[in-house]
């Protein structure tokens, strides 16, 4: 399938008025087409070729500057041309709107100018109007496009004798007026004729559908045609019609698109036509040159890819190290705890995280050196009681593991102490955050670990701190339940600045109490069963 590249030259509306009388007097009448003679004006062409887009989004083209140079260089060896190239990046809005000004200012009425654009194009369906997309614009914003009503200015007010647009692109029918045939008999007199009157032709590529950027040795499928029968072309003279009618039948068979070649309606055009006059005058010096800079270009451009891509991969291949690092120290970690810690049954294989009775099963973890284990075991089993009470009335919840030392013997949910393998060098790793005034969370990775070795897939985690005596009491409670199986946290973050034992410990419970509720809210699987 061939690359559909959108080279769009739209529907536009001119402005309804001929140039005045006196911009078209004064132009002499010739009777030799002869670039030797000095009686012909001077032949212009401006080039445009853009494959490298600087914004990423804007796809990059493939032949479009190649084409352009080998346009240039062939107008400019065959043809006599005075050639200004306008290539690449260096192709912006604005250094191609004063190239278009230069021209409406600076042309003779005896100049014949060629415009020539090979590159990106859009059409703007609300004003029934177009732009060409110049190589720094930003892709869907047409303020950084140049519109096409620039180019029609400039071609409408160039006091030259004859100007040709060609845009390897789309370009609407409805621009063009009524062709003339070309008579039978063609002689020197018929091109004396076209060149002696004012014309303002437009040929393109294609047009309203899709034209290609790819067709042989490089090139376009148009921009090869064109340029091939521009080098064989043996005769003195040959006219932009006679070429048009050669290469649209090839291009066609060739592609979906067929060239179009007509004056274009309402800019001046009196009946001429744009005549290629032989030169035979050989020089690309400056063309090899500019060649060269444009490598050297393309070279620099390609060692800044290159270096970026080397950096980016440098900074990701750092961080998995540090991912790597990360995770090679909490195995260690993690591999501290003792084994005699884990719960098995009668046959020696692990518990399920539901027990038996299919309960989930309840772990109370510490709440770190603050709190209530800085505090005395009265405080300890004030709270253990709490929970054992609270969660004796949820059917589908049984504590099975907690940090926290008790009094009554609950033979009915024995609970075992993890107070084992959780000493303070794990206690620390469980929080993210060891300073008071962090915003501390636990490592939901490793009690997921943790969780494992104890099997319970419920985990009661909180920290507490209670400063009194400072300039200003405080209070913070933090509070997760976490649901390893069904991947739930829920959170109760509490903060007061008052703070006293006797109110903070029923600052827990109420917190505790909350986070239950949220929780069973959250898991209907359970809640729906309160």
């Amino acid at each position: 399938m061939k690359k559909a590249l959108w080279f769009i030259f739209p529907v536009v509306v001119f402005m309804l008025f001929e140039l005045p009388a006196g911009a078209v007097r004064g132009i002499s009448v010739i009777n030799d087409l002869n670039h030797k003679s000095g009686k012909l004006g001077a032949y212009r062409a401006l080039i445009i070729g853009i494959n490298d887009y600087r914004d990423p989004k804007i796809p990059d083209l493939k032949t479009a500057e190649s084409d352009a140079l080998d346009m240039a260089e062939l107008l400019k060896e065959h043809y006599g041309f005075q050639v200004t190239l306008l290539m690449g990046r260096k192709a912006t809005k604005e250094t191609i709107y004063r190239a278009l000004r230069n021209l409406a200012v600076s042309t003779k009425s005896d100049d014949s100018v060629l415009i020539y654009y090979a590159g990106h194009g859009d059409l703007d369906r609300t004003y029934n109007d177009g732009w060409w997309i110049p190589a720094d614009a930003r892709a869907g914003n047409p303020v950084t496009y140049l519109d096409n009503v620039q180019v029609q200015k400039s071609m409408r007010n160039m006091n030259a004798r004859h100007v040709l647009l060609i845009s390897d692109s789309c370009y609407s029918g409805t621009l063009f007026g009524q062709s003339r045939a070309i008579p039978k008999a063609i002689d020197k007199k018929y091109y004396l004729n076209l060149y002696n009157e004012k014309s303002r032709w437009g040929m393109t590529s294609g047009n309203k559908t899709p034209v290609s950027d790819v067709g042989s040795e490089g090139h376009s499928v148009f921009a090869y045609q064109l340029l091939k029968e521009l080098k064989k072309n043996q005769k003195p003279y040959i006219s932009i019609q006679e070429l048009c009618i050669r290469i649209a039948p090839i291009v066609s068979n060739n592609s979906e698109q067929t060239p179009l070649c007509r004056p274009i309606r309402n800019t001046g055009d009196q009946g001429g036509e744009f005549v290629f006059v032989a030169s035979g005058i050989a020089s690309n010096t400056g063309l090899t040159a500019e060649r060269q800079r444009l490598e050297q270009e393309r070279m620099e451009l390609e060692r800044i890819k290159i270096e970026m891509e080397r950096k980016k991969i440098e900074a990701e291949r750092k961080h998995i190290e540090e991912q790597l690092k990360q995770k090679k120290t909490q195995k260690k970690t993690l591999a501290a705890i003792p084994e005699a810690a884990v719960e098995t049954s009668d046959n020696g294989m692990v518990d399920n995280k539901v027990h038996s009775d299919k309960r989930y099963r309840l772990a109370v973890f510490p709440i770190s050196e603050f709190g209530f284990q800085a505090s005395s075991i009265k405080d300890q089993k004030k709270y253990m009681d709490f929970i054992l009470k609270y969660t004796s009335d949820m059917p589908n919840i049984i504590i099975t593991h907690s940090f926290y030392p008790y009094d009554k013997d609950y033979t009915t949910h024995p609970i075992k102490s993890i107070r084992k393998i959780i000493n303070k060098n794990i206690e620390k790793k469980i929080w993210y955050g060891n300073s008071s005034y962090s915003k501390n969370k636990p490592d939901l990775k490793m009690l997921e670990e943790l969780s494992g070795r104890i099997n319970s897939g419920l985990i009661l985690i909180f920290k507490v701190v209670s400063e009194i005596g400072r300039a200003v009491d405080s209070f913070t409670y933090r509070g997760y339940l976490v649901d390893i199986d069904n991947n739930i946290s829920i959170k109760e973050i509490y903060y007061s600045e008052q703070s006293s034992s006797s109110t903070d410990f029923t600052i827990v419970e109420m917190m505790t109490k909350k986070l239950f509720k949220s929780y069973l809210n959250s898991n209907s699987q359970i809640g729906s069963k309160y």
